[in-house]
């Protein structure tokens, strides 16, 4: 139990006791709060009552709980998108529902069902989905041995619904790529990075400039040459070129090297592009 960080010893080893009030976050978790009306929406934790220094450690074994009911983990999402997406809820707990859902997924079916809510546009998991996002950037940062599989399912799951996603996609595909290691070069990520990018493309006026996202494509070039290949060339379609070449071309000829690596052929043709657009 010592080992488990259950108990702890005190004064030379001469007594044990629980760490941090662990029997009463226990119970708590058994008497205070609800599953079944945490997840329906009943049970509310509004941010005037100030629950949240109380109650996150008995959220947390709760949490749990549903999380191991189902292995689609669907009560467990639903119950975190209620907690998470109330903007009128207790900061603390939502805090400590994003964090705990960067922790737990393991296997790819872990965050399909959550790409499945947002996809749909439940507001409520598209907020969630934010904040589980931001919570596994910080903890990428702490721990290099986080499990991938499950964030790149997730990013693949979400490229079908990238216009009501598209910031947290993006804020997804760049952690993937850039922050941990190794780069997670997939088809996957290829997937989102492409959606992404298109989107870009279709609905420039509502903001997401295209230059930010060419790299992510060049990066995935090789998961689909043919797509990749493209949805790059449109940059030099002559009213993209017209309106947007001044930062989407240099966008593209910073990442020269990597897409010369994946086709050398391509690459040239952007050199001819390029000096030709000049």
């Amino acid at each position: 139990l010592c080992l488990r960080g259950v108990l702890i010893r005190v004064e030379n080893d001469r007594y044990v006791q629980f760490r941090h009030h662990l029997l009463f976050d226990y119970v708590a978790s058994r008497l205070l709060l609800d599953p079944d009306g945490i997840v329906s929406g009943r049970l509310r934790f509004p941010k005037p009552e100030a629950k949240g220094l109380m109650l996150a450690p008995a959220l947390g074994f709760l949490l749990q709980e549903l999380w191991a009911q189902e292995a689609n983990r669907g009560r467990y999402w639903t119950a975190v998108e209620e907690i998470v997406g109330d903007s009128q809820g207790d900061p603390v707990l939502r805090s400590a529902a994003g964090r705990l859902s960067a922790e737990l997924p393991e296997v790819a079916a872990d965050t399909l069902t959550l790409a499945g809510h947002a996809g749909a546009g439940n507001v409520q998991a598209v907020t969630a989905l934010g904040h589980v996002i931001a919570a596994l950037a910080v903890r990428l940062e702490d721990d290099p041995k986080v499990q991938l599989a499950p964030w790149v399912a997730l990013a693949g799951a979400l490229a079908g619904s990238v216009e009501r996603i598209s910031s947290v996609l993006r804020f997804l595909v760049h952690l993937l790529l850039n922050t941990t290691k190794p780069s997670q070069v997939s088809m996957e990520v290829g997937k989102a990075a492409r959606a992404l990018l298109r989107d870009a493309f279709e609905r420039e006026e509502f903001g997401g400039r295209a230059a930010s996202l060419i790299p992510f494509v060049v990066a995935t070039f090789e998961t689909d040459p043919l797509g990749s290949r493209a949805l790059l060339n449109v940059i030099f379609d002559a009213p993209r070129l017209a309106a947007h070449g001044w930062e989407d071309v240099p966008a593209l000829c910073r990442e020269i090297k990597k897409l010369a690596e994946a086709a050398p052929d391509f690459a040239a043709q952007v050199y001819t592009k390029t000096y030709a657009g000049s």
